[in-house]
């Protein structure tokens, strides 16, 4: 089974240590190496469409049900100028992200371009526009706004403070709606709260900024100019006594893990195992529990077949032995039996057959002799380099479960559940949706953005 390790990327900041501070201009640099060094991005709008997570060559879902010529294909070069605009239009974004982008704007850089020279083009890169500021794709966040929008007298009411409800009330009120946030608690931020005592900060919910590739994040990060640290996935294990867990033993047992991740994927995808029984779901919890007693199960068949071979190898020897040892006594017998007739003059016919054969009988009986003992000595090597490859006999140690425990709990971080909880089924349907690159961590707290979000 193919090794599944992407959802581990999610868990990576729950171990990483911080590597120091790094500054915006290093976080926007290390940014543009990721995104350009990626083959298919080649050019600044096909990176700048990466960075919203949408396909350079591709309209999304949305794209497709506001315009038709986009779902039906009906006109390529339509699709091919509109996909064109939608990129620029993104890369400009990116290009100055704290400064509303406006269609004057888009359209004089576009021009310049070459890209909005025909009726046709404007109009495709005004639909473009249109469509990337209604889905927040640009002029998010918080940024200098130069052309206010006219107020649309509608009032809004935005229920919960959360990071969701606070980006969505400061785009309406972008849009010109009358936006009132109602929240139960005395903050804001929802599952983001950073704690504050002195100089201690800790964040109680999302602490791990995962990857800046395609991540909103990265454009709220420019926005605010917020200081935050690079992790580094080289850190130290300790078992429950404070030794250092072997570097090599931790690799090991995370490629195991990630093996019953994979086994657990196939289980459900491919075997079909998503229920214990009708109408009751199996966990992620459950299943992988279930193929590590699996995994007890044949390590035990494969201890108990390696040595019923090694008993039968023994069996096969010591009969051997006993064979070669009857030859032996049988070659004695006849050799006596030639010693006695050979030098007796006056042989009857009896005696004659009987010395014959004795001279026969030693020389097959020396050749079986030999062979046998042949035979005896490859077994003695075989049994000899068995020995040496004697199998496990357990599938884990208890050091071993440990550290795999240890990640099963980094996984249960990034669900913020049991495994138990966990459904089989549906447990990485985030994976497509994760983001590439380096994790980091925010020095001041990821409570920085709700907080600054809602100013």
């Amino acid at each position: 089974m193919q090794m599944l390790s992407t959802i581990q990327q999610a868990c990576q900041g729950a171990r990483g240590a911080s590597q120091g501070n790094v500054s915006h201009e290093e976080i926007e640099q290390s940014d543009e190496r990721f995104i350009s060094g990626i083959n298919e991005f080649k050019t600044l709008p096909e990176q700048g469409a990466f960075r919203h997570r949408l396909d350079p060559a591709n309209p999304c879902a949305d794209e497709e049900n506001e315009f038709s010529f986009l779902r039906n294909n009906s006109n390529p070069a339509h699709r091919k100028m509109y996909l064109s605009s939608r990129n620029f239009i993104l890369s400009e974004w990116v290009k100055n992200c704290k400064t509303q982008l406006t269609y004057k704007d888009v359209h004089a850089a576009l021009f310049s371009n070459g890209l909005a020279y025909t009726k046709e083009q404007n109009s495709l890169s005004f639909k473009a526009y249109g469509f990337l500021e209604r889905y927040g794709y640009i002029n998010s966040g918080k940024f200098d706004v130069v052309e206010p929008k006219p107020k649309c007298n509608k009032k809004v009411l935005v229920i919960g403070a959360g990071i969701s409800g606070i980006a969505c009330a400061r785009q309406l009120d972008y849009f010109g709606f009358d936006v009132t946030v109602i929240e139960a608690r005395e903050r804001v931020g929802g599952r983001i709260q950073t704690f504050k005592k002195g100089s201690y900060v800790a964040d109680l919910g999302a602490m791990i900024v995962t990857g800046l590739g395609g991540n909103p994040f990265s454009i709220l990060a420019r926005q605010f100019n917020i200081p935050y640290r690079r992790i580094n996935n080289e850190c130290k294990l300790y078992d429950h006594s404070g030794e250092v867990i072997d570097e090599f033993k931790d690799e090991v047992m995370e490629q195991e893990f990630n093996r019953l991740l994979a086994a657990s994927k196939y289980a459900s995808s491919q075997l079909g195992f998503t229920e214990t029984c009708p109408g009751r779901p199996v966990s992620l919890g459950q299943t992988i529990e279930l193929i590590i007693m699996h995994q007890e199960q044949l390590v035990l068949k494969k201890t108990e077949k390696f040595y019923r071979n090694l008993v039968n190898l023994q069996t096969e020897i010591r009969d051997q032995a006993k064979q070669a040892q009857t030859l032996y006594s049988r070659i004695e017998y006849e050799k006596s039996l030639v010693k006695q007739l050979e030098n007796k003059r006056g042989r009857n016919v009896k005696e004659e057959f009987q010395f014959k054969s004795a001279v026969f009988n030693v020389n097959d009986f020396a050749q079986q002799y030999e062979n046998s003992m042949k035979s005896i000595k490859i077994l003695q090597e075989k049994f000899a380099e068995m020995k040496k490859e004697v199998p496990v006999d357990t599938y884990m140690s208890t050091q071993d479960r440990n550290i795999l425990d240890w990640h099963a709990a980094n996984l249960e971080f990034a669900n913020s559940t049991p495994l138990n909880n966990v459904s089989l089924s549906h447990w990485d349907q985030e994976m497509l949706m994760s983001f590439p690159a380096i994790h980091y961590s925010i020095e001041s707290g990821l409570g920085v953005i709700p907080d600054t979000l809602s100013e």
